[in-house]
């Protein structure tokens, strides 16, 4: 008996050393029956992924009384969505508080999208953006874009844009397109604090196009690039005016040239509504007989 003893220690010693994470679902349960609480909650998970709820939320229950903050963050979750357990919007709060308090920040989020959503109504607007804000500084990219959206149309707290666009920032990417279009709204506005950027603005919505037709960020960042090479076109065509036209022979070229001139004050109407300049022909003319072929005037 003392050596089965002996045997038992060391294979939980062993199953304690290796990460739970690599683990197979039969080395957890084994090191879950023997106290291993992070085995328990590792469990917990597996069996949440097979939406075996009841059997989850028991594990998770298991782990969260012997002090596994991870544990109480999917128990607290287990409640707010009455999976496995019936639904308790203040037990919930109860357990993703004691998890947010323990740094597990996406408890932290959560917590805050129960009071966002009005499943709990005990904090004010400050209190939940700095829920958003605590799961932002240690990288949860939702608990980014919730701050940011909070500032950005002032939802329960005073709008505060250049706070709105630094969480936004942070997460645009191709998860969070709308982090990227919303930035490319608030540099096309320049409200509030925000210069107002078409370039980019541009880049922003640029990133959040999918491609797809239709795509409203697509149809914005294609809008925004023909006005950013219309008045590329129109500077360079300024300086070309400015340093001469000595190179212009032809009587016909001479007569249309004095037609730009004439038009070069409302060079950026002519190029994006009239169709009087041809964009992909003037973008590169470096001269004005480079350019004189892409005008119409």
């Amino acid at each position: 008996m003392r050596w089965l003893a002996l045997m038992l220690g060391l294979a939980l010693a062993a199953c304690s050393a290796a990460p739970v994470e690599n683990m197979s679902e039969k080395d957890l349960d084994g090191a879950c029956y023997w106290g291993h609480t992070k085995a328990c909650t590792e469990l917990g998970r597996v069996e949440y992924k097979k939406r075996n709820y009841p059997k989850a939320a028991k594990l998770f229950r298991k782990a969260c009384k012997k002090g596994d903050p991870k544990a109480c963050c999917n128990l607290g979750g287990a409640y707010w969505t009455g999976r496995g357990v019936t639904k308790d919007f203040a037990k919930a709060g109860e357990l993703l508080t004691r998890a947010c308090d323990a740094g597990v920040t996406v408890c932290c989020t959560n917590l805050g999208l129960m009071h966002k959503t009005q499943a709990l109504k005990n904090l004010k607007g400050e209190e939940v953006v700095a829920l958003f804000e605590k799961a932002c500084a240690e990288g949860n990219k939702l608990g980014c874009f919730e701050a940011g959206y909070m500032y950005d149309v002032g939802e329960h707290i005073p709008r505060d844009l250049p706070k709105a666009v630094a969480a936004y920032e942070k997460v645009c990417s191709k998860r969070f397109r709308v982090a990227c279009a919303n930035l490319g709204r608030l540099y096309r506005r320049g409200e509030a604090g925000i210069e107002y950027n078409i370039a980019k603005s541009h880049h922003y919505y640029q990133l959040a196009c999918t491609g797809k037709e239709g795509d409203l960020s697509c149809v914005k960042a294609r809008s925004l690039k023909g006005q950013l090479d219309c008045r590329q076109i129109c500077t360079n065509l300024d300086g070309m005016l400015k340093e001469g036209s000595k190179g212009i022979r032809k009587r016909s070229d001479r007569k249309k040239l004095k037609r730009i001139k004439r038009a070069q004050p409302h060079c950026m109407q002519g190029c994006l509504r009239d169709g009087t300049i041809k964009i992909d022909c003037a973008l590169p003319a470096k001269t004005l007989e480079e350019f004189l072929p892409c005008s119409n005037y």
